[in-house]
């Protein structure tokens, strides 16, 4: 008997067309399945209708619906409660929202301690372990912390000990190495396997099928809602049967043609030794940079290393403590908030994290007009073209423009905050990990607008990322940041055929690879699944759409 058995699953809301329909598949002890597609495709709902948190509203339908053997169809919430930490854990994709920013992380990780029984007096370290497990550095003080002390990558740690702290059979892992460096990365796909390892059951769902790729033993690939292809994962990723396995697996593996020589003109933003601590600790340590018009900087570096300071500096939202930014050749860093104003419109930030940066009140029309009124001459019906034109260059339909920040998902959201900072027209661009929430094919959509963007207007960019294989498609130039210093930079071939630092090398052989033979080195992919007319003992069809 398998530890997950769904079948005939359907998820809708209210009177709309389903958001998952008929979907089957089963998760056995010690292997990893991986739910994969783009963002919207029903992936997130399906693992989170496993725990009872499909949503307000929702209506679930299931020919069967089980876990660790036991029937959740007709569950209600203090039977959810019981499955909830001990059977089954989750870890979401963005923990510094799952995390309460008004707990320390230790009472985060106490709760699933206490739901495993632990004694009192062993609890505190039983925290400490569970920190320590997931490769916490400095566990006892980082237990004492806030959510909002941690980098991303150690949040996220934090996310997966209190999800393990209770011992579950099952983890639902939703987009757990979004927006996390690579090596940071690497260490949480080394840690789930280590799960899987263990003999626990592991539901993986990711966009990233390089990830998918490095852990899971079986795959099922959802399209509006409905699987459209399964199997172990060496034969979908390697011989896949539905257009539209291709269509991802291409857009995974596809390696650009070397961008065209770029045509540079007048320095827009030059940082000069810019230098900027909070506290005792020094975020960035004399930076320097010069970005001109028409060309793309792109930063790399691991959690913490200073590139969000910068950006934000470039900006005029931090001031740095020592050294000047010039913006178009005048200063920026050192002028009053007031003599900015005006010129704000030439510099946007397109943020790592929409959905704190938007009006929650707002409807996504609204704000993207909102950025739209700061230009000249944007009367109502010019903003509503505006915004027209703004939603379907980032793939977004019109129909969307009356919904609100929650009502989408994560990519949705980080399209909205692309158009919001081209809607004022900018000469420069600093993007923040503008495409970490994004699904293959519309990140390679994302892009190409950019790259579009760019050859029509001129428009420079600083692209800051943690996936080196963005960063190599659409950046001129790179510099490379470790704790708060530029360790190497020079042209994108150039640092990526000869990368001279060893912080450089460790970044680039930590990058995960989709290459046609890709599967978990460790994993036993055993037999292709039963066909669906062959019978178990209790009556029911063995294999039927299991991934």
């Amino acid at each position: 008997m398998s530890l997950v058995e769904v079948s005939g699953l359907t998820v809708s809301f209210g009177r709309a067309r389903p958001v998952v329909r008929d979907v089957s598949f089963a998760v056995d002890n010690g292997e990893c399945v991986a739910l994969v597609g783009e963002s919207g495709s029903g992936k997130s709902v399906t693992a989170r209708t496993l725990l009872g948190l499909a949503g307000r509203g929702a209506t679930v339908r299931a020919d069967r619906l089980r876990i660790a053997g036991q029937d959740t169809g007709k569950y209600r919430q203090r039977d959810w409660q019981r499955v909830r930490g001990r059977t089954a854990g989750l870890v979401s994709q963005d923990a510094l929202v799952s995390l309460d920013p008004l707990r320390r992380i230790e009472d985060e990780v106490l709760e699933s301690v206490r739901a495993r029984g632990v004694p009192a007096a062993e609890r505190r370290q039983a925290v400490i372990d569970a920190l320590a497990e997931v490769g916490v550095p400095d566990p006892e003080a980082r237990a004492g912390q806030y959510p909002h002390q941690l980098s991303g990558g150690l949040r996220q740690r934090a996310l997966i000990a209190a999800a393990l702290a209770a011992r579950p059979d099952l983890l639902i892992a939703d987009e757990p190495t979004t927006a996390l460096d690579v090596l940071v990365q690497q260490q949480i796909l080394d840690l789930l396997g280590e799960i899987k390892r263990s003999g626990r059951a592991l539901l993986l769902i990711s966009h990233d099928l390089a990830v998918v790729a490095s852990l899971a033993d079986r795959i099922a690939v959802l399209r509006d809602g409905e699987i459209v292809e399964s199997g172990p994962t060496r034969r979908v990723l390697g011989a896949p049967e539905h257009a539209y396995t291709r269509m991802l697996i291409d857009a995974a593996r596809g390696r650009r043609a070397s961008r065209p020589a770029v045509a540079v003109g007048e320095p827009l933003v030059e940082a000069q030794s810019v230098s900027r601590s909070f506290g005792a600790r020094r975020a960035v340590a004399a930076a320097s940079l010069t970005l001109r018009a028409g060309e793309t900087l792109g930063v790399v570096g691991e959690s913490g290393s200073g590139k969000s300071t910068l950006a934000r500096m470039l900006m005029g939202l931090t001031t740095p403590d020592e050294g000047a930014v010039l913006l178009a050749g005048q200063p920026w860093s050192a002028a009053s908030e007031r003599s900015r104003r005006g010129r704000r419109r030439d510099i946007q930030l397109i943020n790592q994290n929409p959905h704190a940066a938007f009006d929650p009140r707002f409807t996504v029309g609204q704000i993207i007009a909102e950025a739209v009124s700061r230009s000249p001459g944007s009367g109502r019906r010019v903003r509503r073209q505006r915004v027209a034109e703004l939603l379907a260059w980032v793939g977004i339909s019109t129909e969307h423009a009356d919904r609100r920040p929650h009502q989408l998902s994560g990519g949705q959201r980080q399209r909205v905050a692309i158009a919001r900072a081209l809607a004022p027209r900018p000469r420069i661009l600093v993007c923040d990990e503008p495409v970490s929430a994004l699904d293959v094919s519309v990140r390679a959509q994302v892009l190409d607008l950019l790259a579009r963007l760019q050859s029509e207007t001129g428009v420079a960019l600083v692209f800051i990322s943690h996936d080196l294989g963005v960063v190599e498609q659409i950046s001129d130039r790179l510099m490379i940041m470790k704790d708060g210093e530029v360790v190497e930079e020079g042209g994108t071939a150039e640092v990526f055929d000869h990368p001279q630092h060893p912080y450089t090398k460790a970044l680039l052989a930590a990058v995960p690879r989709l290459s046609s033979d890709s599967g978990p080195d460790s994993a036993d992919l055993g037999a292709e699944p039963a066909d669906v007319g062959e019978i178990a003992e209790d009556g029911q069809p063995v294999g039927a759409n299991r991934p």
